[in-house]
């Protein structure tokens, strides 16, 4: 009887110490707070690095065999961070942002060995609903009474005004109407809730309807055409996973309600649609996309900055420096920003995480594949190169 309640105990302790580690990972993953003056997130961060080293240290290796993948990721870790020094030495840059992202890395690493897949697929499922349930209500109350004018304004590194709820943010102009929840830009908020949908999705046999309804309606609160893209996948998923018919209702449901978000909040993109069909009726009506423009641009200026040192890259610092000279548009190029910083190395990474994605034994061939297009799809419209939460789940299933 003593046992038993002393091994209840430990897994209380444990799991509220993995609830931690999810939240100092959702802390400085695109978080308002990681990136206003200070930055007390990375201090967190790195301080609680710190903690997990030193347990590790005092309580020693654990019994169990370390993974030789979590070694193949420590490798690649350490040959990052060299490049990157190297480079700042030679174009006598500082070294605080490979400090910050060695941090992120090992923090990552060091995660994994935390907990299973499995249970951190649970927690973010459920940390993700809270936070969505709790900015859907916020964002649904502040648009129609406009409460957010009496709350205290906070502004980040780059000057951006935010309304500061604590347990949710609105951005100074509110006029635009979206949701951003914790985080200070609202694609970085679809993407997180649509990977808790697609994790909701492919691993829950009996499907939480309730769940998956906040999710979904949160997602569409954001107004991003990520999200809105991500959100075919989303259905997509939905039937192959659910072949019955209440599920092909919801599915037809969630396409009128996607065709009408779509054409209203994207206005560009349907006329430029239309333009296609019949230039001569709608090209008055076209005002081209410069968002679009710009993330192309991002690419090509990437892949442009690879060319000149394909083989290892140009750091965190120099690509960053490059790519300003280069155009005054915004980096939004994950994936083709990796090759630019860290060249072969940025490559290999990659192609290893993807085809360790198709080879998920858990998941199906197809499953796998969506979630590659999901993934994708996320590296390349948004900067995450030091967010925990995008390398604890890409060190998960290298490691799987």
């Amino acid at each position: 009887m003593i046992s038993t309640a002393a091994a209840k105990r430990k897994k209380t302790i444990y799991t509220i110490y993995h609830y931690i580690l999810i939240g100092v990972a959702f802390l400085s993953s695109g978080h308002v707070y990681s990136v206003t003056k200070g930055n007390l997130c990375n201090y967190i961060l790195f301080a609680t690095l710190i903690l997990m080293l030193t347990g590790k240290v005092l309580h020693g290796i654990r019994k169990k065999k370390v993974n030789p993948k979590s070694i193949g990721i420590f490798a690649f870790i350490i040959l990052a961070f060299i490049i990157d020094a190297v480079m700042n030495i030679l174009f006598e840059n500082n070294f605080l942002y490979s400090i910050r992202f060695f941090s992120v890395l090992m923090f990552s690493l060091i995660f994994t060995a935390e907990m299973s897949f499995g249970e951190f697929k649970d927690i973010y499922i459920k940390c993700m609903t809270l936070i969505s349930s709790v900015a859907l209500v916020g964002f649904v109350i502040g648009f129609f009474s406009g409460y957010y004018y009496d709350l205290p304004i906070i502004s980040n590194v780059n000057g951006v005004s935010y309304y500061d709820a604590v347990v949710f943010f609105a951005m100074d102009d509110f006029s635009r109407g979206r949701n951003i929840g914790v985080f200070w830009e609202p694609g970085i908020f679809a993407i997180f809730i649509a990977l808790a949908v697609l994790f909701l999705i492919f691993d829950k046999k009996k499907l939480n309807k309730l769940q998956l309804a906040v999710l979904m309606l949160t997602l569409f609160s954001t107004f991003s055409t990520t999200g809105y893209f991500l959100i075919m996948i989303i259905v997509f998923a939905y039937v192959y996973t659910r072949k019955n018919k209440a599920a092909i209702k919801i599915v037809f449901l969630f396409i009128t309600v996607f065709l009408v978000m779509f054409s209203i909040f994207n206005l560009n993109t349907v006329l430029n649609a239309l333009l296609r069909l019949s230039p001569r009726v709608f090209s008055k009506l076209i005002d081209n996309s410069s968002s679009t423009t710009a993330r192309i641009n991002s690419i090509m200026y990437n892949l442009e900055i690879f060319m000149k040192s394909p083989l290892w890259g140009f750091g965190l610092v120099e690509t960053n420096m490059m790519f300003s000279k280069m155009t005054n548009g915004s980096q939004t190029s994950t994936m083709t920003l990796y090759f630019a910083q860290f060249g072969l190395t940025g490559i290999i990474y990659m192609v290893i995480h993807f085809i360790s994605v198709i080879r998920y034994k858990k998941w199906t061939k197809l499953m796998c594949v969506l979630f590659c297009l999901a993934w994708a799809i996320l590296l390349n419209v948004e900067i995450v190169t030091f967010f925990p939460i995008i390398y604890i789940i890409s060190f998960y299933f290298i490691e799987e």
